[in-house]
């Protein structure tokens, strides 16, 4: 038992980071049942689904901090209880400011899940295997978004909304007390603070470390990069794109869910897949560059087909959603670039500040596309939106694109070794 414990502890980490992304994303299927049963309109319904990314996206740079000050079993064990606490009430809301509130306090504390995680992997784990795991977790989160479109999409209309979030909210408190007894952090359990990948405490100050990640525009430019690259995927992947999909195809909402589920689990094994060509070519802007290019065109037949002259048939989407994920996988890439563009004591800290960056524009992307579909279809019916109020919401991603490939020609190249002492100089 012991020999395998240190990989049950990862597993139930994976676990929390799997089950927070598939609530994360469900509000998606949930979106029209809301706006039928709350009387509420869909810039709501977006402010519902983006109060949880605003959290998220504030805790980004504290989560590192207090993992590292208080360690991940104390902060893992009371988030994912908070987390399962917060589902539960939320299948008993009745008013939107509610469902707000909560889904806010499930950012909060999903912030937790990946970057905990990652510690647990530096506690019980060597540092080569570093990489491997934490790409691994990376993909259990797509897979959870995958959960969080159909199957989620199904189970509301089989056994209900409010009973599905109620019983799902045992897996958190579940997961919780797993934590508690199975986690062990001790001083003899911990690595050295010299390893490369463990999420250090800064030595400096971090006021200092925030200048210091100020002078460096090349990190800026590959945070705006990422957060537009990404801002499509959050904001069709995780919450509009099941209604689109249902009326393109003329389907139930669960269908629609279904198409767009092969985003994630196109990224799930995209990912490493993209990573490993970017290592093998020695180039992250290539990349960068060709996936910026890709996800262009694929979103614009995605979305806009008749601008080709022709109707994309069902497995035809499915096949555009897989190819879309797999080149949106390039965030992977960026998120390496980050930790090259800067100095080595601080590239934790520019990854918290990534990742948050991956976020924020499909965050602000997510209620303003609401607002937009409530001004053109004002119905207050998500089931009959047309298909041509979609088509203006959703011009704003071919931009994404467009400005990513632009932004490629101002970042420079790592060739994927860390330059941060030659852009310094």
């Amino acid at each position: 038992m012991r020999r395998f414990l240190p990989w049950i502890i990862w597993g139930l980490g994976s676990l929390y980071f799997f089950a927070e992304y598939f609530v994360r994303v469900s509000t998606g299927a949930l979106s029209p049942i809301l706006m039928n049963e709350l009387h509420i309109q869909a810039v709501m319904v977006g402010s519902l689904s983006a109060f949880f990314y605003y959290a998220y996206i504030g805790m980004q740079i504290p989560v590192g901090i207090l993992v590292d000050k208080f360690g991940a079993k104390l902060l893992l064990v009371a988030s994912t209880l908070i987390f399962g606490v917060a589902c539960f009430l939320f299948s008993f809301i009745h008013e939107i400011w509610l469902g707000c509130l909560y889904r806010f306090i499930m950012g909060l504390t999903g912030a937790f899940a990946f970057v905990g995680t990652l510690k647990l992997i530096t506690i019980y784990f060597e540092p080569r295997q570093f990489a491997v795991l934490a790409g691994i977790t990376q993909g259990l989160g797509m897979l959870g978004a995958v959960i969080g479109e159909a199957p989620i999409s199904y189970m509301f209309s089989i056994f209900g909304w409010r009973i599905t979030m109620f019983y799902i909210s045992f897996i958190f408190i579940a997961l919780s007390l797993n934590l508690l007894f199975l986690v062990r952090e001790t001083k003899t359990t911990t690595k050295s603070t010299n390893q490369p990948h463990q999420i250090n405490k800064p030595k400096s100050s971090l006021w200092t470390d925030i200048q210091l990640l100020f002078a460096s525009k090349g990190l800026w430019l590959n945070c705006l990069f990422i957060g537009l690259l990404y801002a499509p995927t959050t904001t069709f992947g995780e919450q509009w794109g099941a209604l689109f999909m249902s009326s393109t195809l003329s389907s139930s909402i669960t269908a629609g869910a279904f198409a767009v589920g092969f985003i994630f689990i196109a990224m799930a094994i995209g990912c490493p897949l993209i990573g490993f060509i970017s290592d093998r070519i020695k180039s992250r802007i290539k990349v960068m560059r060709f996936c910026s290019v890709a996800c262009l065109c694929l979103i614009l037949v995605i979305i806009y087909p008749h601008w080709f002259g022709f109707a994309p048939s069902t497995n035809m989407y499915y096949a555009l959603m897989f190819l879309y994920g797999i080149f949106n996988s390039a965030i992977v890439v960026s998120y390496a670039l980050s930790s090259e563009l800067i100095e080595h004591k601080i590239s934790g800290l520019a990854l918290g500040v990534t990742n948050m960056a991956s976020v924020i524009i499909g965050s602000l992307f997510i209620p303003l596309i609401g607002f937009i579909i409530d001004k053109m279809h004002p119905l207050h019916c998500l089931t009959h939106v047309q298909l041509s109020t979609f088509h203006t919401a959703f011009i704003m991603f071919p931009a994404c694109f467009i400005i990513c490939f632009i932004l490629t020609y101002f970042i420079t190249d790592t060739k994927c070794r860390n330059i941060a002492t030659k852009i310094a100089s």
